[in-house]
């Protein structure tokens, strides 16, 4: 039979447990011949024990075996006694008290010949171990084992088999750690009126590896003359007096439970004070004992010992999240938030208290818009009374749309001590429209300390922040540009200025938004998602319902995704970028890493959402797909340096829509095509027919929409708004520099052009084997919006540029962007 069937745990008083040798009689035995016979008495033998008797553990294996001349065994009779240092005597070998009659240690019966026995080991000072560290030195007892053997006649062996042993264990250890910030001090600490205390033990050398029981001290801090202990010194000093294991105030022992929240001792009604007006310090200890009955014999100020004194001064610490205003905390009743928000921005609240650093529990918890007199329990603004379900942990979402508006959350503890957070929430007014300025220009792009670019002789002489300042300047501020537009006045530089929000926007019916793909802090201000958390958009309230935003810059719907974060590791997002998939693979691209798709999320109320259609991009701007022309990470890691080099798929031109040109355009209103300014781009007019080869330095982040041209195998279902229509209409499209270049070659007659393998010069995701162009050839690169015109004043759309206008040819991209300021838009003129 296995071991463990046969489990015997034996539970022994400190007082010696002994048996009597009980002498087995004869039988008569007339089965043969009528002769009598006496039955033959069994024999008994020990044949298996611990493999060190002296220093054996308190878990202990014996096995024996018995024989019966003329029978056979019928089972076996055992019993364990614990002796003395001095050995056996022979009080230790009785079973009835010849004094009382009472019954010392019975025998137990057992079929079996092999157990398992759990002894005791409580008795400290094991002599093997004197010179080890205290912590280190086993607690032991010696134990002596009998068995004998009954056979089929119910005849018991008169010289049972004994042999003695001594089990030895090491006592468990056990820890304070409710309050959490209490371990380690060197001085007393304040605890709450009610105050917690738990622990946590370990038994190392017992495979449930805790202690089985403990018991706790709890008392006044006072020395003999009765005078309080008030500091850790004193305390240490005096912790013999103090800490005595034979205090009459030691708890009962109490089962050590496994679950944390089970091993808890509340301490309630604690006073501060004496009737005198004395302050009055405490102490807590722990002790924890082991199923041997070893116990840990540790006083140690600040781990298993607490000294400490009342105070109501601690308050529950209180952890407060806005979905988009961000996260605050504090521990006390003046924490006060002040934000600005737009009409219609959605407000949902959640909150977290815990009090347990200090040794309380949060109760309760309350919320409330527009309170009136916090103090007052019945004040209408409470949204809720003081509770704790699911419903105190969050505030159900509001919207404003004037005035200024107080959200407040209260935490209380179990000591009725109170952390209070206001929200004080001003909604940004928006100024009638005949009240508004015409136009606010936006330079968002980081561009103060870039390098400048060269011309045709190799020398630097187009500074990139002065050669931008010109060109919107240009654009705008002279003859033809926007009346009323001031050019100091009406320009906000993001890389120097970033104190301004959607207060300062309102006041314009107009935005040119002009930034670029960057990560710079700067443009935080768009982003709408990171790691899990969302930044509100004011972008979104300014185009549903104050004005028109006309943003442009290469890479710029980017810029409202921060970057993700894989292993620690900042990475950039694979594209293309499709909003409305649940994808959510992180292959293992190497070092540099890569995220596909956003996902799904979790709400409050643990429901499942899509992250994607989230994101403003999708939710504003109405596009479903952004990608770039030559990436650096994409769809499956792959690297965009190789699979589509910009020298082939870099933005060589913009080509009007047929379609848009047809609804919005009047004959000469803008140029079919606008090429790159040759200023910046000189190296492809050095030569009739420029080789693909050469370096080209423009379009490679600029971004297209709503096509999707990579391997990527996901439903896409591009937006529509109410009336069916598609939420965007093509503006621009791509002419990409290969495929200008394979024109220029076509139109000459050149038959044999190209004459190298374009998978190998452009990269093998940069070409359409089925065309022989490039994969982004046509593209729409410029669109129009119309997700928010049907709510906002003049009912225009919003503009995306996926390009910098200011890269291509100054007076044909002048000519376009004014159209859209004064001719779509209706802008005043400058004469």
């Amino acid at each position: 039979m296995h071991r463990y069937y046969r489990y015997f745990a034996i539970v022994l008083a400190l007082a010696p447990v002994v048996f009597l040798a009980v002498l087995a009689g004869c039988t008569a035995d007339t089965e043969l011949g009528g002769a009598t016979l006496n039955n033959a008495l069994p024999d008994t033998r020990i044949t298996g024990t611990p493999p060190v008797l002296r220093q054996a553990d308190f878990v202990v294996d014996f096995n024996w075996t018995g024989s019966d001349p003329d029978g056979r065994i019928k089972g076996y009779q055992w019993k364990m006694t614990s002796i003395g240092d001095d050995g056996i005597s022979v009080y230790d070998t009785l079973t009835i008290d010849p004094a009382t009659g009472d019954t010392l240690n019975p025998w137990h019966f057992t079929t079996a010949s092999d157990t398992t026995f759990i002894v005791t080991a409580d008795s400290a000072g094991f002599l093997p171990d004197a010179d080890l560290a205290l912590g280190d030195q086993r607690f032991y007892q010696t134990h002596t084992i009998f068995v004998r053997s009954v056979d089929d006649k119910n005849a018991v062996d008169p010289t049972p088999a004994f042999l003695t042993f001594t089990s030895t264990t090491l006592a468990p250890t056990i820890l304070l750690t409710t309050p959490p910030g209490y371990t380690g001090y060197t001085d007393f600490r304040t605890a709450p009126p009610t105050a917690r205390f738990g622990w946590t033990g370990s038994d190392p050398d017992f495979e449930l590896g805790s202690p089985a029981r403990v018991r706790y001290l709890f008392k006044e801090a006072k020395l003999p003359d009765g005078s309080y202990v008030k500091t850790g010194y004193i305390f240490r000093l005096n912790m013999e007096y103090l800490v005595s294991f034979a205090d009459s105030a030691w708890s009962n022992w109490i089962t050590y439970y496994p679950d944390e929240e089970d091993r808890i001792i509340n301490l309630e009604n604690l006073a501060k004070e004496t009737p005198a007006g004395d302050r009055i310090y405490y102490m807590f200890v722990i002790q924890a004992q082991d199923t041997a009955g070893a116990k840990n014999m540790d006083k140690t100020y600040g781990r298993n010992v607490h000294h400490f004194r009342v105070s109501d001064g601690a308050k529950p610490s209180l952890r407060v999240r806005e979905t988009y205003l961000g996260e605050a905390s504090g521990a006390n009743i003046y924490n006060t938030r002040r934000y600005d928000i737009a009409q219609g921005q959605p407000l949902e609240f959640s909150w977290i208290g815990d009090a347990s650093s200090y040794g309380g529990e949060v109760a309760a918890y309350r919320y409330g818009w527009d309170v009136l007199d916090v103090n007052n329990d019945d004040d209408p603004g409470w949204a809720l009374a003081w509770g704790k379900s699911a419903q105190h942990l969050r505030s159900e979402e509001r919207t404003f749309s004037t005035g200024q508006h107080t959200f407040i959350v209260e935490c209380r503890d179990n000591s009725n001590l109170k952390s209070r957070f206001t929200f004080v929430l001003s909604v940004v007014p928006v100024p009638d429209p005949s009240a508004q300025r015409p136009l606010l220009l936006v330079d968002d792009v980081p561009d103060q300390q870039s390098n400048l670019w060269p011309n045709e002789t190799g020398t630097q002489r187009l500074d990139n922040d002065s050669y931008r300042d010109a060109f919107w300047n240009e654009v705008l501020a002279l003859s033809g540009g926007v009346a009323g537009f001031n050019e100091i006045a009406d320009v906000i530089d993001a890389e120097s200025d970033k104190s301004w929000g959607y207060r300062e926007i309102v006041d314009y019916r107009t935005i040119i938004w002009a930034t670029k793909k960057a990560t710079n802090t700067h443009l935080t201000i768009l982003f709408d998602y990171s790691d899990g958390t969302t930044d509100f958009v004011w972008l979104t309230p300014y185009q549903q319902n104050v004005g028109n935003v006309f943003m442009c810059g290469s890479g710029v719907l980017s810029n409202f995704h921060q970057r993700s974060f894989l292993g620690g590791t900042a990475v950039p997002w694979e594209f293309p970028i499709i909003y409305n998939t649940a994808d959510d693979l992180d292959p293992d691209c190497g070092t540099n890493g890569s995220a596909i798709g956003f996902g799904v999320r979790r709400d409050l109320d643990d429901n499942e959402i899509m992250v994607g259609p989230e994101r403003y991009p999708y939710t504003t701007a109405g596009i479903s797909i952004v990608d770039a022309m030559s990436p650096q990470l994409m769809w499956g890691c792959r690297r965009g340096s190789r699979d589509r080099r910009r020298n082939c798929v870099g933005s060589k031109a913009v080509i009007v829509d047929p379609d848009f040109k047809t609804q919005y355009l009047d004959i000469g209103a803008m140029a079919d095509t606008m090429f790159m300014n040759l200023a910046m781009d000189f190296r492809d007019y050095t030569t009739e027919f420029p080789l693909v080869t050469t370096n080209y330095d423009f379009g490679g982040e600029d971004e297209f929409f709503d096509v999707n041209v990579s391997s990527r195998t996901t439903l896409v279902t591009l937006q529509t708004i109410e009336d069916g229509s598609r939420a965007i209409m093509p503006m621009f499209r791509n002419y990409a520099r290969y495929d200008w270049i394979l024109d220029k070659h076509i139109a000459a007659g050149h038959d044999w052009y190209p004459d190298f393998d374009p998978e190998v010069a452009c990269g093998d995701r940069a070409m359409n084997i089925s065309t022989g162009r490039t994969v982004v050839d046509n593209v729409p690169i410029g669109i129009l919006s119309f997700m928010t015109a049907g709510t906002k004043p003049g009912g225009k759309a919003d503009i995306y540029w996926g390009f910098d206008p200011y890269r291509f040819n100054r007076e044909e991209m002048t000519e376009a962007i004014r159209w859209v300021l004064g001719t779509y838009y209706g802008l005043p003129v400058r004469p």
